[in-house]
């Protein structure tokens, strides 16, 4: 290999004047001619794509030329982006660049074959690259929903003894969007739930909102609902449970109708009592949705259940259970 060496005679017999045109020459040629070539390049190639893929293994081309992981300079334009490998399915993406700009496109690749079902579990690197990539695509998703549905950050919101829920979810008529689902035991837990969405500084008006009645509480064949009426004035849950049975048991029929649905449908008003040891409730109740009665419940020596129906005015009430609450 032949090596270049200075020509000591040559250059001796240069003129002064021809020495300094060779000099800088020399300078133009080492410094000039390449800063100069990456600014051309750097005018042409003005655009960046940023690529972070998994597996790091994947074919990727950018149009017609070939992508690498990390920044790829490219012409201003668009390019379909295509991410592919064996065992995989292939990730496809239309990204359009401007002069300057610098735009990145992230995809772990699924796979679609036994021979690559665990490959996340065993390539370290990969792995690490396609939960990044999850990560941030989840916090962008998040801070998208934030921007245009803001209401969530403040949900669920749940009522005491869940007599009321809202919260979000997948719109029913709008494909990609969110709504509001208020679910509620009664139309006062509704308004409740509504009031407490407005405590907060939300106007539903700009929101699709959902309302759902909460499943009810199933006794054998009868719906029970309504009883956290009794639950908000501090009966237990194992009280709550006796009332139910106790009311689905004692009205398996009424005027000769099947009844299937028992309604607490107001709230529990208390009644006082100069004995410490008693408290007492009473609250309004609907079969079928259409027989109006009462259910009259006294708590005595805090486990003592003593449970009452009868018409609508309290009268004629009749006792059907009187038991120990465990």
């Amino acid at each position: 290999m032949r090596t270049w060496r200075f020509n000591r005679e040559w250059w001796d017999g240069l003129t002064p004047k021809m020495k300094k045109i060779v000099f800088f020459g020399v300078l133009f040629a080492i410094f000039v001619i390449p800063a100069l070539f990456f600014t051309i390049r750097r005018s042409i190639y003005s655009a960046t794509i940023v690529l972070t893929y998994a597996p790091k293994s994947s074919v990727v081309k950018i149009g017609s030329m070939n992508g690498t992981f990390g920044d790829n300079e490219v012409q201003p334009g668009t390019y379909k982006i295509v991410i592919s490998k064996q065992g995989f399915d292939t990730y496809t993406e239309d990204v359009t660049v401007a002069f300057g700009q610098k735009v990145s496109v992230e995809a772990a690749l699924n796979s679609n074959d036994a021979s690559t079902a665990n490959w996340y579990q065993t390539h370290t690197e990969d792995y690490t690259i396609a939960q990044g990539i999850g990560d941030r695509k989840a916090d962008k998703q998040y801070a998208s929903m934030m921007e245009t549905f803001p209401i969530a950050k403040d949900l669920p919101i749940v009522g005491l003894y869940s007599s009321y829920r809202v919260d979000y979810g997948i719109s029913p008529t709008k494909k990609g969007k969110f709504a509001v689902f208020i679910t509620s035991q009664t139309e006062d837990y509704k308004k409740q739930a509504i009031a407490a969405v407005q405590a907060k500084g939300y106007d539903l008006a700009k929101y699709e909102v959902v309302y759902e009645q909460s499943k009810p509480t199933q006794y054998g064949t009868t719906d029970v609902t309504g009883l956290v009426a009794f639950s908000e004035k501090g009966l237990s849950s194992d009280s709550i449970d006796i009332i139910t049975r106790v009311l689905a048991e004692h009205y398996v029929t009424y005027q000769n109708e099947a009844i299937t649905s028992i309604a607490v449908t107001g709230a529990a008003t208390h009644v006082t009592s100069d004995d410490k040891t008693v408290d007492t409730y009473s609250s309004p109740v609907t079969l079928n949705g259409k027989y109006e009665q009462r259910l009259v419940v006294t708590l005595r020596d805090y486990n003592r259940l003593i449970i009452q129906v009868g018409s609508p005015s309290g009268s004629d009430m009749t006792t059907i259970s009187d038991g120990l609450t465990n």
